[in-house]
């Protein structure tokens, strides 16, 4: 078994299910896995959910990450898809984590969009308000 803790983080609208083939995959070859879920995303779909999510940040789940891995024994390798790459892009920033996959990974402020499908993309979640500021 190696003693580098994976820590599988997933999408904007999933949960850790997302990730269950991640997990199993690299249980299997003997690592030990985690997958947590963001705050409020373990809520069934509908309106408590959509309150409990007003006002929360990318940062808040940034924050609960970091709490997370705090209690592991060691920097983990972190596997993020989408809004997960996101977060592990920012950990990897802050020196958290032993080593970062991203898979489909949602990008960093700054980085220009090279097409027009991702131009339109970046505009409308730029109007989703308060989530991805």
């Amino acid at each position: 078994m190696s003693d580098i803790p994976v820590v599988l983080l997933h999408g904007t609208n999933a949960g850790p299910w997302t990730m269950a083939p991640f997990k199993k995959f690299f249980e299997e070859a003997g690592f030990a896995c985690h997958a947590p879920t963001y705050r409020f995303h373990d809520l069934a779909d509908g309106e408590e959910r959509r309150k409990a999510l007003i006002g929360t940040s990318i940062q808040d789940y940034v924050s609960d990450t970091v709490e997370f891995i705090r209690t592991l024994d060691r920097p983990p390798i972190v596997i993020g898809h989408s809004l997960g790459g996101l977060i592990a892009q920012i950990l990897s920033g802050r020196g958290l984590i032993e080593a970062g996959v991203l898979i489909n990974s949602s990008i960093m402020a700054g980085t220009t969009p090279t097409t027009d499908m991702e131009r339109a993309l970046g505009r409308m979640f730029m109007s989703a308000g308060a989530f991805w500021q």
